[in-house]
């Protein structure tokens, strides 16, 4: 196993936070089982409590530990399916009903889940020891972009030690897209897209047969 895998699995484990690559942009990554270390991301990057971290699972994940599925329609559930055979692993995160044993620490003080699961296979070997080393499956990293609050986000290693100096971190080459993950609220019943990166609005609507709202819209 290559040990800075086996380094950030524990450093994590231990609460800690750490800086991964993903194939949108480089993050800053914690246990998202662990309020306090969920909680250092927030104050590395100034970002306001208010504003929700994504959960970032396994291609493989059981959802339903992350959701409310009492909170989940058909309709919803459909859709979920639907996006995930298509996106996931990739550029999209899916906003979703948030499990009532889901600490709001991860979710900005709301009642939703953000979800994706990136397809770069550094990050996926870390969620992977990070399950080995807490002996369960139900394992998901918080992570923002790798930067300041209001700041560009980062798709080298060498731009994280700029804006954060010695913080453990991974070097996977360059993000390979460069953008943030676009994000679908899908909690209405009706697919929105909250921001749009490398998946388009048009990809969206080609997936699920149908017409997806934009705030801009």
């Amino acid at each position: 196993m290559n040990e800075l895998i086996l380094q950030a699995a524990q450093k994590l484990a231990q609460g800690e936070v750490v800086a991964l690559p993903t194939e949108t942009v480089y993050g800053l990554a914690a246990d998202a089982s662990n309020p306090s270390a969920v909680a250092q991301i927030f104050a590395l990057k100034n970002r306001p409590k208010n504003h929700p971290l994504i959960a970032h699972i396994s291609p493989d994940a059981d959802i339903t530990h992350w959701i409310d599925e009492s909170r989940m329609s058909a309709d919803i559930w459909c859709m979920t399916r639907a996006l995930m055979a298509a996106f996931f692993p990739g550029p999209l995160t899916l906003v979703l009903p948030k499990h009532p044993n889901i600490d709001g620490q991860l979710t900005g003080g709301k009642d939703t889940i953000a979800l994706r699961a990136p397809n770069h296979a550094l990050f996926q070997d870390v969620l992977r020891e990070l399950a080995r080393l807490k002996n369960t499956k139900h394992v998901a990293l918080a992570a923002s972009s790798a930067n300041l609050h209001g700041q560009d986000s980062p798709t080298k290693a060498e731009q994280v030690e700029k804006n954060f100096g010695d913080i453990f971190r991974i070097d996977g080459g360059e993000s390979v897209i460069g953008v943030a993950s676009t994000i679908v609220d899908l909690t209405s019943g009706v697919p929105m897209v909250s921001r749009t990166g490398h998946i388009t609005l048009n990809d969206i609507e080609r997936v699920l047969n149908e017409s997806a709202s934009h705030p801009q819209n």
